[in-house]
């Protein structure tokens, strides 16, 4: 039988994110943009508990894309982590000859070929030196095509980054869209 969470568990769980608030040291405006952006935070929130319910840590002290994927996916395809400085990442355009877009199949045929395949640690370990991101990355979203999982619904999904306005956030794509010149693979420049 599964008990369910205690009033003083809650309480003491909202100690926890009362007391990380306090220590931002937030501004009016700092906290606006949080309620601006709750339901991000809440969805946020929710798969960072899942992650450590399933695998008994938090993201930021997993190492495998197995550790890191949601809860119930399931992991078809992973590289091994590369060992890499950000500061040596460069964009590749995947498209070519005039091409506005291409599909996935195409996308993953190419990132192969042109060695630009870094996969879901790849992408946690940039999203956690962000700060040593080039700016001019920004304009795009950073594809990691090296790991490629199955969500709850089985449709094929791979990790990114993108540019939120004021810092990077970590993201699945679905395997199933055009892929336009607003994506880029990520390759290290040797």
């Amino acid at each position: 039988m599964t008990v369910k969470i205690t009033s003083g568990q809650r309480k003491q769980i909202s100690r926890f994110l009362q007391d990380g608030l306090e220590h931002l040291d937030l501004t009016k405006e700092d906290a606006q943009l949080i309620i601006m952006q709750g339901g991000v935070l809440q969805t946020e929130l929710k798969e960072t508990i899942a992650i450590l319910l399933k695998n008994r840590k938090f993201p930021s002290l997993l190492s495998t894309a197995g550790d890191i994927i949601p809860r119930g996916w399931e992991v078809v395809e992973d590289v091994a982590p590369s060992k890499f400085e950000v500061k040596d990442l460069e964009l590749i355009s995947f498209l070519e000859n005039g091409e506005e877009w291409i599909g996935t199949k195409e996308m993953y045929k190419r990132a192969v070929d042109l060695n630009a395949n870094l996969g879901l640690v790849d992408a946690k370990y940039v999203l956690e030196h962000q700060g040593e991101i080039s700016a001019e990355f920004r304009k795009r979203s950073l594809l990691f095509t090296g790991t490629k999982a199955l969500d709850l619904q089985g449709i094929l999904c791979f990790p990114f980054l993108y540019w939120s306005g004021n810092h990077w956030v970590f993201h699945f794509g679905w395997g199933e869209i055009k892929w336009g010149d607003h994506y880029s693979l990520v390759r290290i420049n040797k």
